[in-house]
């Protein structure tokens, strides 16, 4: 007796070929082809560079590339339940999963939203292939041939696959009951309860100033921690400068440390006020990120000769100047830092603790620049 069974069907009523658009707000759009695609190819590429030599050759393999995919067809000619024909079924796919992808994106971008959340997914029962892509060509054609149908090539790129696809964290967030908030209390405490006590383990001559910076660090520190925990969002670059200060805090206490012939009590302080500044840095580094940004510079089209009289751009305000700084000003910066302070926080920051340690002197006349040159609020 046989156990062979009959193959699953692959009927279009059970093994549907569809697009589904999400919008940036999690709304979703999908249509079922009412006939699935004539043809369709899937090309699997390599990322990988042949370099030929005159000894013989080698190739530079990455991995995997970004799959392409074509599919073509027609939407067929008979009007369906839903009252659309042909022509119709042409219409929506192209407006709705080409033009609307785009649309959407644009949209997203010009609100400040990450147009990334903006996902077209192609969706296969038939060969059980489902990626989110992104449109590449969408070619209409008719034939005389075939006069009564309209047909369609339609070629995408495949960025992820759904299962497999992350979920995008919104920008500045930091969950405040989280552990990132609670570590970086933590370690500015611990910052805080060596301040009083720092003539015991840091070097005489240089006291004063390594004091003032263990201060202000922890003032500025601070602040930002509690702007955290108040659910306030921070600028760029508040947070590129606090970063700073603690990634310089790491290098001066490790230098410190470093020091040969200094007691190992010492030794051990001195690197637990890095180890602070460090988590610190991590903690701002990894679990707080900068809001994306997009940048509009329409109000530099300008109008060439009369056309700003007959519908096109208006005049450019930046007219006969300098655009440049117009458009693009340097960066303000509020904890504000002086040239002299950031190129002294960038010195010890690149300086090799190990191999070309700086030397106590180098550390201390660096450290009074970048109390010098850091106004707090």
């Amino acid at each position: 007796m046989s156990n062979l069974t009959s193959a699953k069907s692959q009927k279009a009523e059970d093994k549907p070929i569809s697009f589904v658009l999400q919008s940036a707000d999690g709304s979703m759009k999908s249509v079922s082809l009412f006939i699935r695609p004539e043809d369709m190819s899937i090309v699997f590429p390599s990322r990988m560079s042949v370099n030929q030599t005159l000894g013989g050759a080698w190739i530079d393999a990455f991995g995997e590339g970004l799959q392409q995919a074509t599919i073509s067809g027609t939407t067929g000619w008979h009007t369906a339940p839903d009252g659309k024909d042909g022509i119709d079924r042409l219409i929506q796919l192209k407006n709705e999963f080409f033009t609307k992808w785009h649309d959407l994106r644009a949209a997203a971008i010009k609100a400040g939203n990450d147009p990334n959340k903006v996902k077209l997914r192609f969706v296969d029962n038939l060969n059980r292939y489902s990626r989110v892509i992104a449109p590449g060509v969408f070619e209409v054609r008719r034939s005389k041939s075939r006069p009564l149908l309209a047909m369609y090539r339609f070629s995408f790129t495949a960025v992820a696959n759904p299962k497999a696809a992350a979920a995008v964290k919104s920008a500045l967030s930091l969950d405040p009951s989280g552990f990132g908030l609670s570590s970086l209390l933590s370690s500015l405490n611990t910052i805080k309860g060596y301040i009083n006590s720092a003539k015991t383990f840091i070097n005489t001559q240089i006291l004063a100033p390594v004091k003032a910076f263990m201060n202000m660090s922890h003032q500025l520190l601070t602040a930002v921690q509690s702007t955290i925990a108040a659910g306030v969002s921070l600028a760029g670059s508040v947070i590129s400068v606090a970063r700073a200060i603690a990634q310089t805090g790491v290098n001066i206490f490790r230098t410190l440390a470093s020091v040969a012939g200094i007691p190992a009590l010492m030794k051990a302080t001195l690197m637990q006020v890095a180890s602070a500044y460090s988590n610190i840095f991590c903690v701002l580094k990894n679990a707080l990120k900068a809001p994306k940004t997009y940048e509009n510079y329409t109000s530099l089209y300008g109008a060439s000769n009369c056309s700003s009289t007959s519908g096109g751009s208006p005049a450019s305000q930046y007219a006969n100047v300098n655009a440049f700084y117009s458009v693009a000003p340097a960066a303000s910066t509020y904890p504000s830092v002086s040239t002299e302070a950031m190129s002294s926080m960038n010195a010890i920051i690149k300086s090799d603790v190990v191999l070309a340690p700086m030397t106590v002197q180098q550390i201390g006349a660096g450290v009074a620049t970048i109390n010098a040159g850091v106004k707090l609020a």
